[in-house]
C-alpha cells in the first residue's frame, strides 16, 4: 500500500461549511506526534450531509503528502482549516471577552451603571486606567472580528493599541485566604 499520498476524512458543522473551499490550506495534528503540525489541502467537500441528533455535518476530504510515511491509516487527526487571515490587526485574548469584574467599585465612576445596549455584534472588555495603584477599570466596547479561539480581532471600537486589557481577576480565581486582601488583575 502506498502511504506517500493519504487523505483525511473529516466532518465539519453546517455553520462552518460555508467558509470552506476546495484548495484551502489545512493544518492538523495526530496523537502519535502531538508536538508536530502537518499540512494538507482541502480536496473535496461531500455534498451529502450527515444528521445525527439534529446536528448537520458535512464530510471534508483533505489531501496529505506523507513522504516519510510516518502517518498511518486510522490515526485520529485534529484538523484546522484556515478560512481567513488578518495580519497587523489589533487583537485581544478571548479571556478578555469573558472577564467581568467581581467588584463593581473597581470600574471607574463614569463607567458605572448598566452596560450600553448596542445593535450589532459588540463585545465589552475592561482596560486598566493609568493609575495602576488604585485598580480602576474602564469598560470598553469593541466590534469583534475573526478568532483563532485564542485571540479575537478588534474590528473597531474604543480600544487603543497598547492598552492594558484585563483577562482575569486573580483574587476571584484564587481560593480564599485568611490573610489580607491580595487583589490583583492579570493583564494582557
Amino acid at each position: 500500500q502506498d502511504l506517500t499520498k493519504m487523505q483525511i476524512d473529516s466532518s465539519f458543522a453546517e455553520a462552518d461549511i460555508g467558509n470552506i473551499r476546495v484548495g484551502q490550506p489545512v493544518s492538523f495534528k495526530v496523537d502519535a506526534f502531538p508536538d508536530r503540525a502537518f499540512q494538507g489541502t482541502v480536496k473535496l467537500i461531500r455534498l451529502n450531509p450527515v444528521t445525527q441528533q439534529n446536528v448537520v455535518t458535512y464530510d471534508v476530504v483533505v489531501a496529505v503528502d506523507n513522504p516519510n510515511q510516518i502517518l498511518l491509516p486510522g490515526m485520529t487527526a485534529y484538523v484546522n482549516i484556515l478560512v481567513a487571515r488578518r495580519q497587523g490587526v489589533l487583537a485581544v485574548p478571548n479571556a478578555a471577552l469573558r472577564f467581568r469584574p467581581m467588584k463593581p467599585a473597581l470600574v471607574a465612576a463614569s463607567q458605572r451603571g448598566p452596560e450600553e445596549k448596542r445593535e450589532g455584534p459588540t463585545a465589552t472588555i475592561y482596560v486598566l486606567e493609568n493609575d495602576q495603584q488604585r485598580g480602576q477599570l474602564r469598560r470598553v466596547s469593541i466590534v469583534p472580528g475573526i478568532t483563532d479561539n485564542r485571540y479575537t480581532e478588534v474590528v473597531s471600537g474604543e480600544l487603543e493599541p497598547g492598552a492594558q486589557v484585563v483577562v482575569e481577576d486573580r483574587e476571584a480565581a484564587a481560593p480564599a485566604s485568611p490573610s489580607a486582601s491580595t487583589f490583583q488583575i492579570r493583564l494582557f
